[in-house]
């Protein structure tokens, strides 16, 4: 069970709109936000020196993992990533489907053709919602032929729910590097057994 009030590499501040490209001698500046009645300060310089580019890991020359919800439709990558939607039932398990793929052509990877050098990886939690939310594997195996990854959700009370689910590989592991990961956000509209949700 997961019922984690914060995560981490969710949240993103994009000030170049707005602050331009002014010269590194301005001070420093920092952006405040106030999350479940707690206030959050984080810092920032307009030096290009400061910028964290979450796409692209110049150290590694790595990129964030392609992520769909469905084969077919288009991947996101990178923090902003990929939503979907699914409809549940109370207590009644529902499927839950990804499939993931790197973004820079050559690269040890999931698909036809893959390499096991590098795996990409898959981490499910729940991000917000009414009840409890179960899953039979956190971290599900990731398809090296196809680079489908299946694990299931079990969620304890009507409403609506985001769960959130993590692609990354052995350079993107969250708290080590800037990049490479790429989030998935999934809504799931649960009703109860007899079909009615709040």
């Amino acid at each position: 069970m997961c019922a984690a009030r914060r995560s981490g590499s969710v949240v993103g501040l994009d000030q170049s709109s707005d602050r331009g490209a002014p010269p590194p001698s301005l001070p420093p500046w920092r952006s405040h936000a106030r999350i479940h009645g707690e206030t959050w300060s984080i810092p920032g310089h307009p030096d290009p020196l400061w910028e964290i580019d979450a796409l692209d890991h110049s150290a590694t020359d790595n990129t964030p993992s392609m992520l769909r919800f469905d084969p077919t439709s288009p991947p996101g990558a990178g923090p902003g990533g990929v939503t979907g939607s699914v409809h549940a039932t109370v207590n009644v398990p529902v499927m839950l489907n990804v499939w993931t793929s790197y973004s820079k052509p050559g690269r040890p990877a999931t698909g036809p053709g893959a390499s096991t050098a590098a795996p990409i990886t898959v981490k499910w939690q729940k991000y917000r919602g009414p009840g409890a939310v179960t899953f039979s594997n956190m971290n599900p195996p990731v398809e090296n032929a196809s680079g489908k990854s299946t694990t299931s959700a079990t969620l304890s009370a009507p409403g609506d729910y985001v769960l959130r689910v993590v692609a990354s590989d052995p350079a993107g592991i969250i708290g080590t590097y800037q990049c490479c990961w790429t989030n998935g956000y999934l809504s799931v509209h649960v009703a109860s057994a007899s079909g009615r949700t709040p």
